[in-house]
């Protein structure tokens, strides 16, 4: 009997090729636990930096190509503020404050992006002939594309009765403001983002999605899908790798793995093959 194929996607917290996790020595992300725990095959799909329009995309694809298995998705959803042109795997745009410069020889190309897509934003907001979008406008424009693929997967695998789970990876909404501040010194950011931040939320409420969104019971962790500090970067903190390389640890990801099998149990009444163990000092 084929086994039900678990679709995991995500940013690098998903992705089992991140350089930091061979480091540590890591054989293993969430996702093959969560495999390993409901008996299933696993194809994980995650990209490091990865925007979540392209998790969106790809998930639909890995789902159409997979079209023929009993399918489960579970999805670790990024910034809004991040995008992947053309779908392209070296050329993730993050506008995250903190990130690690980019190396040769995509690095350089990377920053012309980020920098003149700064401008073009600027440039709507302060056109001479009168402004193309209102700087509000322009947070919930940002906020609205992420939304409307979380709602949107959300949907589509419903409509083909896959049964999905999400999780916050990164705080979708956070860093919309990054986008127009990427030149102010690291102190003065730090300054400006908590002020900014909340208009930034707020303004967002505006999308069409962020209700739905919110009603959605198919979450992990806080109900409030958009509440601060409730994703995994925050969550997780005590199972860093380290302070300089912020993701999780071996033991990180099982207790994420633990998060999703425990709300795929309760939505789906589904009995793990195996009983996780865990060691939590």
């Amino acid at each position: 009997m084929t086994k039900k194929l678990l679709i995991a996607a995500g940013d690098s917290w998903t992705n089992k090729n991140e350089r930091c996790y061979e480091d540590a020595g890591m054989t293993k992300v969430w996702s093959d636990y969560v495999s390993s725990f409901l008996d299933c095959d696993v194809l994980n799909i995650g990209l490091g930096g990865a925007g979540n329009e392209y998790i969106h995309n790809k998930t639909v694809d890995a789902i159409e190509e997979n079209s023929d298995r009993d399918l489960l998705v579970m999805v670790g959803w990024s910034q809004a503020c991040r995008i992947t042109p053309y779908e392209m795997s070296s050329a993730q745009v993050t506008h995250c404050v903190g990130m690690p410069l980019y190396p040769p020889p995509f690095g350089q190309h990377k920053r012309a992006i980020q920098h003149a897509i700064t401008e073009l934003a600027k440039l709507h907001m302060n056109d001479n002939s009168g402004p193309l979008l209102t700087e509000e406008q322009w947070w919930c424009q940002v906020g609205n594309i992420s939304l409307r693929s979380i709602w949107l997967l959300d949907q589509y695998c419903k409509a083909k009765d896959i049964p999905i789970i999400h999780a916050r990876a990164l705080n979708t909404l956070v860093g919309i403001e990054w986008i127009t501040l990427p030149d102010a010194p690291a102190g003065k950011q730090a300054d400006l983002q908590p002020k900014i931040r909340d208009a930034v939320l707020e303004a967002c409420k505006k999308s069409v999605y962020y209700e739905k969104i919110q009603q959605l019971e198919n979450v992990v962790g806080d109900p409030d899908f958009f509440k601060l500090k409730t994703d995994w970067y925050n969550v997780y903190r005590r199972y860093w790798l380290g302070w300089k390389e912020r993701h999780p640890n071996d033991l990180g990801m099982q207790l994420i793995a633990q998060s999703f099998v425990n709300k795929y149990l309760e939505l789906y009444g589904e009995k793990a093959e195996e009983d996780p163990q865990y060691v939590y000092d």
